[in-house]
């Protein structure tokens, strides 16, 4: 079933996604009863397996020494990829983070974050990554002291009103040397205005993802699904 026919329905399940180069499967609990955020999509194992390739093609130097920053996360999985494949000595330089609940409206709750701290905890992956919450839109938290090297953004393209503050945050969040991988996958020609719009900002270079080892690369191309490069103006 194509994901965007289930984007309503509840799901509370474990997975296990086993990536070539990874010394173990990352393990993933999916609860959706917060909203589709809690379900894994298929941009985030595009992702996953593009860094995969970027950091086994530069001998593990890709991301050596980097803060790594994570939007729209959901269940974790490409920054607890990400953390599986990086040195334990880069303790807490990934932080994957999720908004608010939209639906509750209630400020000091938010079931993507206990949703990202189950998945690090069964993964034991608590000295290379933390989760914590990034509103789009709004003022950086008081948490987040230092711009970014790399942010990871997985299907965070795909309502009409959040085109906007993503865009606000990315810039808040970057400068003219931050790395920003953005998945996505077209589903509306609505799409097309959130390009429009960050096109403004920033450069935006599709990559290659022949490149990756992915055995589900052909499926994904013909779903639409694409991976960018954006990276701020001067």
């Amino acid at each position: 079933m194509d994901p965007d026919m289930i984007l309503n329905s509840k799901i509370t399940r474990s997975s296990s996604f086993d990536y070539k180069g990874l010394p173990r499967p990352i393990l993933i609990k999916e609860d959706t009863t917060g909203g589709c955020g809690g379900k894994t999509w298929e941009a985030a194992d595009v992702s996953c397996n593009y860094l995969i390739w970027k950091y086994k093609s530069s001998n593990g130097n890709a991301f050596k020494g980097k803060t790594i920053l994570e939007l729209g996360s959901g269940t974790g999985l490409v920054g607890l990829v990400l953390g599986a494949m990086c040195n334990p000595l880069d303790a807490n330089k990934i932080v994957i983070t999720d908004q608010m609940s939209l639906f509750l409206k209630i400020e000091t709750f938010s079931p993507m974050l206990s949703l990202m701290e189950a998945n690090i905890d069964i993964n034991n992956l608590g000295r290379t990554v933390r989760a914590n919450v990034l509103d789009w839109g709004v003022e950086l938290p008081q948490w987040l002291t230092k711009i970014p090297d790399i942010i990871i953004a997985s299907d965070c393209v795909y309502l009409e009103v959040a085109f906007q503050p993503l865009i606000d945050s990315l810039l808040l969040l970057s400068n003219e040397n931050t790395e920003i991988y953005l998945c996505y996958k077209r589903r509306r020609k609505a799409d097309k205005r959130f390009f429009t719009l960050a096109r403004k900002k920033f450069t935006i270079t599709e990559q290659n993802l022949k490149v990756t080892e992915d055995p589900h690369r052909p499926g994904y191309e013909r779903n639409g699904l694409h991976l960018y490069l954006m990276k701020r103006k001067l």
